[in-house]
């Protein structure tokens, strides 16, 4: 583990902490992240994807990660909704909501409500990279993001040709609304 992801370079995580990793994948970082955080700490991965979760739950498993809860839901406007996900698992790294394209349905759920549902009073770190649904955490009450120290957050605006697909401006806003301060990489 001598060499951390890009997404690590602003934040180190350390013994005891909690992060929340939407758009766990397959488990790549929750590899890093549970290693990281020890027994002491814990690692929510969220994966919206039924194929690619049973994969990650795959890799938990081999690798032993005790403390990785794993959560197949996708992040919404609304909670327990049927959505249909674009998704090709020979190409699952561009997975997300398209309810006119879609080939499979997910289960919703919003990012206040996975507070709620487990019981998560503050995330040391959050990694988003969920092909626009980032766009929910300026949803509802703004909990979910209130209990966030540090986030990285991968807007997809420079592959999206539906401008209203765009993200960065809107999530730009609400961070600086909560006082964040925003390092722009990549």
């Amino acid at each position: 583990m001598n060499e951390l992801p890009f997404f690590l370079k602003h934040y180190s995580c350390k013994e005891g902490d909690i992060i929340f990793d939407a758009g766990a994948g397959i488990g790549t970082e929750v590899i890093f992240f549970s290693k990281l955080v020890g027994k002491s700490g814990k690692v929510y991965a969220l994966e919206a994807n039924p194929g690619v979760f049973k994969l990650l739950n795959k890799t938990i498993e081999v690798n032993n990660l005790n403390n990785v809860i794993p959560i197949n839901l996708a992040v919404f406007s609304k909670s327990n909704e049927k959505v249909k996900f674009s998704s090709d698992m020979k190409d699952w790294l561009g997975g997300k909501i398209n309810n006119q394209e879609g080939n499979i349905f997910v289960n919703t759920i919003t990012f206040d409500d996975l507070l709620e549902k487990y019981q998560i009073k503050k995330i040391d770190f959050a990694k988003f990279n969920i092909e626009g649904a980032e766009k929910y955490l300026v949803d509802g009450e703004n909990k979910f993001i209130k209990a966030c120290k540090n986030v990285c957050i991968s807007c997809h605006d420079f592959i999206e040709e539906d401008k209203n697909l765009h993200t960065y401006e809107i999530i730009k806003k609400n961070l600086n609304i909560n006082n964040f301060n925003i390092l722009k990489d990549n």
